[in-house]
């Protein structure tokens, strides 16, 4: 038995490394926009990040009451990302003097980094070496937006799944008002039905504005699992990037899809990743439990196979990501860029 684990082990890292891609060039994450935006906080702004609609679309957002809102407390912090609240004299005393307003937002301005997950559950299956990342290494504001509740066939699981959503959000890490869950009927939690493009795009787009964000990230063309949402994501952030709606100082970076032997290879990929790709986040031990416990706040959907997912897969371990830039190629969650 021990010779036959043996053996699939090496046979998986041999069809791994024959399907690693050479290395591109180690890039830093982009830096962080030293200007104050102006439209980002301003009084006469319609509506919170959690609750204005898409342009043609029917949508009924869902946020956190605990106190502030997304946009709300973006409008309360103004220029100062580390939490500390900036008067308003104290911000008319900075636009009226350049000179001091740059040293000072280098200074206090952390990164803003906004997930954009499909589903609850998301977050800690695919995505919680970087949000750990972000949260702690970087400290960074990190903000989430789900399209769904993931009522898929069963409409009453939703409010269930919104709070085990904020159970996780909070261990990971992300505040209760940075988490943002959409009910809309035009984007509804079916794994046969693709979204449409432009309103995806639009409600993903007016957080990146609100929230003035420097980085957001998503799946893939291949959604990692090839779920049709997840590539619907994909398929409105590539939208943003060709129809160049994203704020200019904002960067996009999709999750890497990769083979199914590397999928399931848990620790063994951390090897390949840093061979293949330019931005690996590598969870600690700790971190790896965090995500597993993450995981299990979402009781409606640990069931047995979810289980082995947690012990096996090196989504939990090790995140690749690659930036996206504007693309010739049609926008489509049936196309693979």
């Amino acid at each position: 038995m021990d010779a036959l684990i043996a053996a699939c082990v090496g046979l998986g890292l041999t069809l791994s490394l024959l399907t690693l891609r050479p290395r591109r060039a180690t890039l830093r994450w982009p830096p962080v926009q030293d200007s104050y935006d102006s439209n980002v906080g301003d009084e006469t702004s319609t509506g919170c990040s959690a609750c204005v609609q898409a342009e043609g679309s029917n949508t009924e957002a869902s946020a956190t009451t605990s106190g502030l809102c997304g946009a709300c407390q973006t409008r309360e912090m103004q220029s100062s990302a580390n939490g500390d609240v900036v008067s308003d004299d104290a911000m008319k005393n900075l636009s009226e003097n350049p000179t001091l307003k740059k040293p000072l937002l280098q200074e206090t301005r952390k990164r803003r980094v906004m997930f954009v997950i499909a589903h609850p559950d998301d977050e800690c299956m695919f995505f919680g070496p970087s949000i750990l990342h972000f949260t702690q290494k970087e400290k960074a504001m990190v903000y989430l937006v789900c399209m769904t509740d993931g009522s898929y066939q069963n409409r009453a699981l939703g409010a269930k799944r919104q709070q085990e959503l904020w159970a996780s959000c909070k261990l990971l890490g992300i505040p209760e008002g940075h988490v943002t869950l959409y009910k809309c009927r035009h984007i509804p939690d079916d794994p046969s039905k693709t979204w449409p493009i432009v309103t995806t795009a639009n409600i993903i787009n007016n957080h990146l504005h609100t929230l003035n964000c420097d980085m957001v990230i998503t799946f893939d063309s291949r959604g990692v699992s090839g779920h049709v949402n997840h590539r619907s994501l994909h398929a409105a952030l590539v939208y943003l990037l060709n129809e160049k709606r994203l704020p200019k100082y904002c960067s996009a970076y999709t999750l890497d899809s990769v083979n199914m032997v590397r999928k399931y290879s848990s620790v063994l990929d951390i090897a390949c990743s840093n061979l293949c790709s330019a931005h690996v986040l590598t969870a600690d031990s700790q971190q790896f439990f965090t995500i597993r416990r993450a995981m299990k706040l979402h009781e409606s959907q640990y069931v047995w196979f979810r289980k082995l997912y947690i012990i096996f897969s090196r989504y939990v371990v090790v995140n690749t990501l690659t930036q996206q830039k504007p693309s010739s190629r049609p926008y489509s969650p049936y196309v693979r860029l």
